[in-house]
């Protein structure tokens, strides 16, 4: 078989990235023009049968099936060369001679446990939720003022906020902001999402524009979003990245994450899990199941798995997609020990922190406790999935927010930055991050 970091490789992963870029960039533009917003139907169905014929193509040109047939945006992780960003879909990349700049807005969650906040996951397209917004009685909300900071330190006069839609009240934080600092604030977004945005955009201008800061909001589904975003790939990186660190993170620590069935340690304490089992590409807190098991065999039965490494039977998916993914492997399970949240009015509680991460500044912007819908019960059931759902802290699934004091503010903004340090060792080793 041909090694992934063989020049043939690269060529072909460089052409299917190419290919996949312009094709998507082409199609969301026409759609955008025309105002058209079936974004389902009219864009990712046609978009994933190009990208087939293209990888049959491909195919026949080398002799042999890319790796992952169809979905170009995972390949390339097998092998060590630094992948591309290609121009319209960047998201970590600074441009010096343009003074040009491209970062993420991530939301982290986050456990505080003995005397660490502990990584759960990382989000792109990090909800700004009103109950979030409500929590700051300011003008601006804090990311604008963190990329407004960002802007004078590094000498940007625009800043362009992406995201999929932009309420009406922060397209006024953008115009306020505008007025108050002399530096342009837009809220940019693609009209396949928002049904009227003030600075339609169906991805980054090629070249960017010179002395501004664009800040990326959505998982535009490329393989650096891939990168940050999905929940084994990130896990992965963050261990690998501060294991390898000659000074470790003071404030940071990442969970044990693997990709086949296990049974960490059970606690001590007998009110928590000791098994998380998650789908690594499904957000908003579905798909997350609990428990507390003593063997691989009892957690198999109750999980209904046939081997280690099974997608759990007792996820609630549908036969269309389980279908699918016997030819298309999309359904990604990952096996995590179970790191206790602090508890607050008798329920789980945890951190959800906001921060802006790039080439060349990674900055905090915000942070709030959230609080699971359930109280906890006084255990978990041995042998048994929890039906509870009072472990599984998510506020799609009525929680609710709560600030945080000024004290832990304080240690979470040193989390940002020791995640931000991560990320950049581990992007710039993965990608491209600047012209050549």
């Amino acid at each position: 078989m041909t090694s992934p970091d063989s020049p043939e490789a690269l060529a072909s992963l460089q052409r299917r990235l190419q290919f996949m870029e312009s094709t998507r960039y082409r199609v969301d533009s026409i759609l955008s023009r025309f105002g058209l917003r079936r974004y389902h139907l009219l864009r990712d169905f046609p978009l994933f049968g190009a990208n087939i014929a293209f990888d049959l193509v491909e195919s026949l040109r080398n002799l042999r099936a890319p790796r992952q047939f169809g979905r170009v945006r995972l390949d390339g992780f097998s092998g060590s060369m630094k992948l591309p960003q290609l121009p319209h879909y960047r998201g970590y990349w600074y441009d010096p001679a343009r003074n040009s700049l491209v970062g993420m807005h991530l939301g982290v969650d986050l456990n505080f446990f003995q005397g660490k906040y502990y990584v759960i996951e990382t989000n792109l397209g990090a909800a700004i939720k009103p109950e979030r917004r409500a929590m700051y009685d300011t003008p601006l909300d804090p990311f604008i003022v963190s990329a407004l900071e960002i802007a004078r330190k590094h000498g940007f006069r625009r800043i362009v906020f992406y995201a999929q839609r932009w309420p009406a009240s922060y397209i006024e934080e953008f115009r306020v902001a505008t007025r108050e600092t002399g530096i342009e604030c837009l809220g940019a977004s693609s009209a396949l999402w928002d049904p009227s945005p003030t600075h339609p955009m169906p991805g980054l201008p090629d070249p960017l524009q010179e002395n501004t800061l664009y800040m990326m909001f959505p998982n535009l589904r490329t393989p650096i979003s891939y990168f940050v975003h999905n929940k084994e790939r990130s896990a992965s990186w963050l261990r690998e990245t501060i294991d390898a660190s000659p000074q470790k993170p003071e404030a940071l620590a990442y969970i044990p994450t693997f990709n086949q069935l296990v049974i960490p340690a059970e606690p001590k304490d007998p009110r928590w899990p000791n098994l998380v089992v998650k789908l690594a590409n499904k957000d908003r807190g579905r798909y997350v199941l609990m428990g507390r098991f003593r063997t691989i065999e009892e957690a198999q039965a109750a999980l209904h798995m046939k081997a280690r490494d099974d997608v759990p039977g007792i996820f609630k998916i549908g036969h269309f997609e389980r279908m699918k993914h016997r030819v298309f492997p999309k359904l990604q399970p990952i096996f995590q020990q179970f790191i206790p949240p602090q508890i607050v009015d008798g329920r789980a509680c945890k951190t959800r922190m906001h921060l802006f991460i790039s080439p060349l500044a990674n900055e905090f912007v915000s942070a709030h406790a959230t609080t699971a819908g359930a109280k906890l019960p006084p255990h978990p059931e041995p042998g048994k999935v929890d039906a509870t759902g009072a472990y599984n802290v998510s506020f799609s699934v009525d929680g609710a927010y709560r600030k945080l004091p000024l004290e832990e503010e304080a240690v979470l903004r040193r989390a940002a930055q020791e995640f931000g340090q991560m990320a950049q060792i581990a992007i710039t080793k993965k990608f491209e991050t600047g012209p050549a």
